[in-house]
């Protein structure tokens, strides 16, 4: 097997997309048991027919069926290059393709697919997860059975006051300086407990576990950390918190989508009220 060819067979799959995809949709559990039971039909139609009473019965004659099957099928092979050559020719290149051509082609067009949706979930310019990859992240934490109950999710949205001034003023270089910065200082900030996201221009969006409905110490946080780097900036921060026991798995993403949306409420309510403060809106009624 040459160089190239060994890289492509023995480079890894990159299911782990796919395979967060079907659970963002909710449907991986469903498509499991479709793909598991078309295997166990297809199997069942040729126990029956190895067991049928006109089929061979026995151990012996079962293998000796297959073995006259296979017979069988090089005789008429056989005879059609004999009598049929560019039939014999088509009926054996559709087989191979059918066999050999187009799970190639699918393994190729996942090798080539797999890096790139990798990388859709990730903002180019600070390295932290877009939109779409907070998204499955989340969802993906919210649909697990291991998760803790017991603690509330926090969602927050970070909206830097006033940046436009900064790319006005000392360029744009410096301005994607300045969010890789506040990229980095969040992170830092919120801990391992935590998911912090840009999702479009001076706007982030983080996920954090603690262990009750305040929301304060997080929002605070998160604006403190803004406004501890070296470029001076302040932020809106808008919060909310729910108890993870009041996540229902089956509705996670709705119910996400739902937490981003008052977070964002409660952000703006922040800046109109003149920015570099928190503000809150609450679940109730909402769920």
């Amino acid at each position: 097997m040459s160089n190239p060819i060994r890289q492509w067979w023995t480079a890894p799959d990159h299911f782990e997309w796919l395979s967060s995809y079907l659970v963002t949709r909710g449907i991986q559990r469903p498509l499991s048991v479709f793909v598991g039971s078309s295997v166990l039909f297809l199997g069942f139609i040729e126990f029956l027919m190895m067991h049928s009473p006109s089929g061979p019965s026995g151990t012996a004659g079962q293998v000796g069926g297959i073995v006259i099957a296979v017979a069988a099928s090089a005789v008429m092979a056989g005879r059609l290059v004999e009598h049929h050559p560019i039939l014999a020719a088509s009926k054996f290149l559709n087989a191979f393709g059918v066999i050999t051509v187009i799970p190639l082609m699918c393994q190729a067009l996942l090798q080539v697919l797999g890096p790139d949706a990798l990388n859709s979930d990730t903002d180019e310019l600070t390295g932290l997860l877009n939109r779409r990859g907070f998204q499955i992240r989340v969802s993906e934490f919210l649909v697990s059975p291991e998760r803790p109950t017991g603690e509330h999710l926090v969602v927050a949205m970070v909206d830097l006051d006033r940046f436009k001034q900064v790319n006005d003023t000392l360029g744009h270089a410096e301005g994607d300086a300045a969010l890789i910065a506040v990229a980095g200082g969040l992170e830092t900030g919120m801990g391992p407990r935590s998911l912090v996201s840009r999702i479009g221009g001076e706007e982030f969006l983080i996920a954090a576990l603690t262990g009750d409905d305040d929301a304060t110490s997080i929002a605070e946080g998160l604006r403190e950390a803004v406004l501890a780097g070296r470029y001076g900036l302040t932020a809106s921060v808008g919060a909310v918190a729910v108890p993870l026991v009041d996540v229902v798995a089956s509705r996670a993403a709705e119910q996400l989508e739902m937490l981003i949306r008052l977070a964002d409420e409660a952000m703006y309510d922040a800046k109109r009220a003149g920015g570099n403060r928190v503000a809150f809106r609450s679940v109730i009624g909402e769920l």
